[in-house]
């Protein structure tokens, strides 16, 4: 028979690592993010700078939507692509405006953050 006072040592330390990688997951990961968009022809490719945020990715596209109608531009389809890190995000925007405009698309950089987004 085990003593309780004997394992409380023990069922104390595991409670407080079982806590403490509670608290660690429960920290929100922040996604690497930029976001791209077509205008209704295909004739022009629209990229985000990219950006840190720990928003849901629709509420990101709408922002992004909203920027686009504040800037005039139309658009058709939008994403904002997850990137394992900053130097990952780059790489792959620029990758992306390559490729479109071996497309024939005109490419146009939005210096855009999602700032209302950044801290949620």
């Amino acid at each position: 028979m085990i003593s309780v006072r004997a394992s409380f040592p023990r069922i104390a330390a595991i409670g407080a690592a079982i806590a403490g990688v509670a608290i660690a997951t429960s920290a929100v990961a922040r996604d690497v993010r930029y976001c791209f968009a077509l205008d209704p022809s295909e004739t022009r490719f629209y990229a985000s700078t990219p950006f840190e945020t720990t928003a849901a990715n629709d509420a990101v596209e709408r922002a992004f939507a909203r920027e686009l109608n504040v800037e005039g531009l139309a658009f058709r389809v939008i994403s904002c692509p997850r990137n394992d890190d900053m130097a990952a995000a780059d790489a792959a925007r620029q990758s992306a405006i390559d490729y479109n405009v071996r497309q024939g698309k005109t490419a146009r950089s939005i210096d855009w953050i999602p700032a209302q987004l950044a801290g949620h």
